[in-house]
């Protein structure tokens, strides 16, 4: 697979997650005529930025993750979705997605051991709200899960503990033993959860990452706790979820507790997970041909624009 020339080389990037506002961005644009946004974007950011250019002269561009085209209201700015991060995942795992037989059919209740598998990542002040309250709630108690150590909440690991922290972390950087390992931890369980940067928040644009897809490699069930943009940005690659993404932290809850009464009956949980048969299948392929769709879009919007 040839990949699109990544455009956000040549352009000076600012990350306003980071430095927790615009900064000198719009003298960037202004002078530059492009500016690469880095990571997820906070709305009122967002509209900050443009209200600072209404003056424009000049049409410009601004390369992001996932703005929705929707939050572009200035005639002047061209903006392109670039998913810089996404496809440096695609780009990594390609060679093993290739040659990987995947085989895992016909789920099995009996064959479990974890309702729900979660992986938070590194500390963000979102999802670590929603986190919080999915561990108050008690309704990850029969679950394997991930989280960071904050303040005298003591962390949690999937990995195998018998392996250093140095092994560990030199581990995570290798894509081949993120893949193996991820999978099969996930396929202990009855159902994942792709709980995505800034967790339910709707303030933050449709940035995905790769939390979004091990559910589909490893080909169990996957429920989305993401913003309504990420929501979005799945549907329009037609990736489907297990069922109705929850709009806050509350219906999430209560969506996971109804799936853990069902869980608790055998035969129920295994019509649930029969049920998935079709959407997991359908995710797989959706999943094969993204690299390609991504692609298509990113040349086309950069013919459109002039780049």
């Amino acid at each position: 697979m040839e990949y699109v020339t990544d455009f956000t080389e040549s352009c000076e990037w600012r990350c306003w997650k980071l430095d927790l506002g615009i900064t000198d961005s719009v003298d960037v644009i202004k002078r530059n005529g492009t500016i690469y946004i880095h990571e997820n974007i906070d709305i009122d950011h967002w509209k900050e930025f443009q209200e600072k250019l209404e003056d424009l002269q000049k049409t410009v561009v601004v390369l992001t993750e996932g703005l929705p085209a929707e939050w572009v209201t200035n005639k002047k700015i061209k903006m392109v979705k670039t998913h810089k991060y996404l496809r440096r995942y695609l780009r990594e795992i390609d060679n093993i997605v290739q040659y990987y037989k995947f085989n895992h059919f016909n789920m099995q209740t009996s064959d479990l051991q974890y309702e729900f598998f979660l992986m938070y990542g590194t500390y963000n002040f979102y999802r670590e709200q929603d986190m919080a309250e999915l561990e108050y709630r008690g309704v990850m108690n029969n679950s394997l899960y991930s989280r960071p150590t904050v303040g005298d909440k003591v962390g949690k690991r999937i990995d195998d503990d018998s392996h250093t922290d140095a092994e560990k972390l030199k581990q995570r950087r290798q894509p081949a033993f993120n893949f193996k390992n991820v999978l099969q931890q996930s396929q202990k369980c009855h159902c994942s959860i792709a709980f995505e940067v800034d967790g339910l928040s709707d303030r933050f644009c449709g940035l995905i990452t790769e939390k979004s897809f091990w559910p589909v490699l490893a080909q169990v069930p996957s429920l989305w706790a993401m913003s309504p943009n990420k929501v979005k940005q799945l549907k329009e690659w037609n990736f489907m979820p297990a069922d109705r993404p929850a709009k806050n932290i509350r219906e999430f809850c209560e969506q996971l507790m109804w799936l853990r009464s069902e869980f608790k009956n055998k035969d129920k949980a295994q019509k649930w997970l029969d049920s998935q048969g079709k959407i997991i299948n359908h995710n797989l392929e959706t999943f094969i041909q993204l690299p390609s769709r991504i692609n298509e879009d990113l040349s086309a919007r950069i013919k459109e624009i002039g780049l």
